[in-house]
C-alpha cells in the first residue's frame, strides 16, 4: 500500500472503531439507533469489534512506520477520529454515522486485500 492509501485507511478505521465503541454506550446508541440501550451481550460484542478495528489501524501505522513512530501517527488517528465523531454526534448524527461506517467497512476490505497480496 502506498502512504496515502494507509493513512487515509487508519483515519477510516479509527473513525469506524470509535463509532462502533460509541455504540456501546447508553446515550450514543440513543441518538443512532431508537431501539434503546443495547444489551450487555451486544456491548461485549461491539467493543469487541471496536478495539479490533483501532488494533487494525495501529497495525498498519507499525507496518508502515516502525513501533516508535506508528503509535505516535496512530495516537494522532485517534485524535482526528474522536474530534471528528464529536462534531458528527453533535451536527450530523444519523447521516454522519453511515458515512463513517462506509467508510470504515472501504477501508477494512482495502486493508484485508492488501494484506493478502502480500
Amino acid at each position: 500500500m502506498s502512504l496515502w492509501q494507509v493513512i487515509v485507511c487508519v483515519l477510516a478505521l479509527c473513525l469506524a472503531g470509535v463509532l462502533v465503541l460509541s455504540q456501546a454506550m447508553d446515550r450514543h446508541c440513543d441518538q443512532l439507533v431508537a431501539r434503546g440501550e443495547p444489551g450487555p451481550m451486544r456491548r461485549a460484542v461491539l467493543r469487541l469489534v471496536g478495539v479490533a478495528l483501532i488494533l487494525l489501524a495501529l497495525w498498519l501505522c507499525a507496518g508502515l512506520w516502525g513501533a516508535a513512530v506508528g503509535s505516535i501517527f496512530w495516537l494522532g488517528g485517534l485524535s482526528v477520529a474522536a474530534l471528528a465523531l464529536t462534531w458528527m454526534f453533535a451536527y450530523w448524527p444519523g447521516p454522519g454515522a453511515v458515512l463513517v461506517a462506509m467508510g470504515g467497512l472501504a477501508a477494512l476490505a482495502g486493508t484485508l486485500m492488501a494484506a493478502f497480496r502480500e
